[in-house]
């Protein structure tokens, strides 16, 4: 590359320009990165202004053109599975074409609100954060217990979270409607 300076002891440059690893094993890539923190990860979109780590052991990516992790391939080695965060966008998206789906059975969703209903949700905090960094959710034990989703009991993906939350969404809706459609059977009798 050029113009590159990895000043930190065992930092890296790879390539590039402009890019600076002043952290001990810090890594800087790309175009005017600068990994100032020891562990600093720092990779950087072709755009013309610095773009600098935030914190020791940190991960770094300016990316404006969007990023994905591909984490399963095809026969071909088209992707199959994974996340994008699109150009500009805020929230990972997963892939979730029915191309890359097998299995699909309908779920039965007044099954579904009974065992959400049933569900401690509870706020807290993670043990590495401060005690004032609060959250909001189920623990992944009793979320794998009540539906049976997921890899292992102790993550809870967002696909499965957001399934279990429309399921429900539709239970409530069909209950609804039935409800309305009582009402509106009781007031056509009320008026008779």
């Amino acid at each position: 590359g050029d113009l590159n300076r990895a000043t930190g002891d065992w930092a890296c440059i790879p390539g590039g320009g402009s890019n600076a690893a002043a952290g001990q094993f810090a890594f800087a890539a790309g175009r005017q990165a600068k990994a100032n923190h020891s562990g600093a990860y720092v990779w950087s979109d072709n755009n013309p202004f610095d773009f600098v780590s935030l914190a020791n052991n940190s991960f770094s990516a300016r990316c404006l053109g969007g990023a994905r992790f591909v984490t399963a391939i095809s026969a071909g080695g088209a992707p199959t599975q994974g996340v994008t965060l699109a150009a500009g966008g805020g929230s990972w998206a997963s892939i979730c074409d029915s191309a890359v789906k097998e299995n699909i059975r309908d779920v039965d969703g007044a099954e579904i609100l009974r065992q959400l209903a049933a569900l401690r949700i509870a706020e807290w905090n993670y043990i590495a954060q401060d005690d004032s960094v609060r959250h909001l959710g189920p623990m992944a034990q009793d979320f794998r217990r009540a539906f049976g989703l997921g890899e292992d009991d102790r993550h809870i993906t967002q696909v499965d979270a957001d399934g279990v939350a429309l399921a429900a969404i539709q239970e409530l809706i069909r209950r609804i409607e039935s409800l309305e459609g009582e009402l509106a059977r009781l007031r056509a009798r009320n008026g008779d």
